[in-house]
């Protein structure tokens, strides 16, 4: 589960458990825990309260969790308890920037998140993507995953790329479940892939942006912008 998403709508034993946690260490609803972070969605409060207590009880309960970059900052105080008395294992899913940056925006269009069965239909609208989106996704989402990288370097970790787990899911979880010291069981498929086009043909604008990149990856021409940007003095 997500035990920093900002709202759950689940009936079962680990939302009811995490609400229920909320509820006892902080004393009040969880609506009134949230702000707003930097890409507008609600998010925990992590400089009003101390989630120390809670992801405590969390280890004590459960095994592990999924956590969402912009969820809780890097520099969080709890990420201390994790590197100095758990020290878990850390599997990242990676995602080509490019392809990543425009199933973000295809979401915010269609409102289309996940796809929970093969026959659902497959929202595939060809949308515009300007550079502004490229920073403003390398801001959100690909920085931090750097410098969540960075504070998880002393732990053992691996990469799961997602086009490898969705052309071989079950191969791709084996060798999960195996990193993760499992006994390796099939896992069925709950979530499939949004799109099936090419990421080009899912860019309206894809030969111009192209153009505009110059031969460089969308990743590196955003690096680079965001480098210059941080050098700018100002008089």
């Amino acid at each position: 589960m997500e035990i920093f998403h900002e709202r759950h709508t689940s009936e079962d034993f680990r939302e009811q458990w995490r609400k229920e946690k909320f509820l006892e260490l902080y004393g009040m609803a969880q609506e009134n825990m949230s702000r707003l972070g930097s890409n507008g969605q609600e998010v925990l409060d992590f400089d009003r309260f101390d989630f120390l207590p809670f992801v405590r009880s969390l280890v004590e309960h459960f095994n592990g969790f999924k956590l969402i970059y912009h969820q809780v900052p890097v520099n969080a105080n709890l990420w201390s308890y994790f590197l100095e008395e758990v020290k878990p294992k850390v599997v990242f899913m990676q995602r080509g920037f490019l392809e990543a940056c425009v199933s973000l925006f295809l979401s915010i269009r269609t409102g289309v998140w996940q796809r929970y069965h093969p026959h659902d239909p497959i929202p595939e609208p060809a949308i515009s993507i300007s550079v502004t989106d490229l920073q403003e996704f390398y801001r959100i989402f690909y920085q931090p995953e750097l410098e969540y990288r960075e504070k998880f370097s002393s732990l053992e970790s691996m990469t799961v790329d997602y086009n490898e787990l969705q052309q071989d899911y079950q191969g791709t979880m084996k060798v999960v479940q195996e990193f993760l010291e499992l006994s390796p069981i099939e896992v069925h498929l709950r979530i499939y892939k949004k799109t099936t086009k090419p990421v080009q043909d899912l860019i309206s604008n894809y030969d111009e942006l192209m153009n505009l990149l110059d031969g460089e990856s969308a990743e590196k021409y955003v690096e680079k912008l965001m480098a210059s940007s941080r050098n700018v003095k100002f008089i």
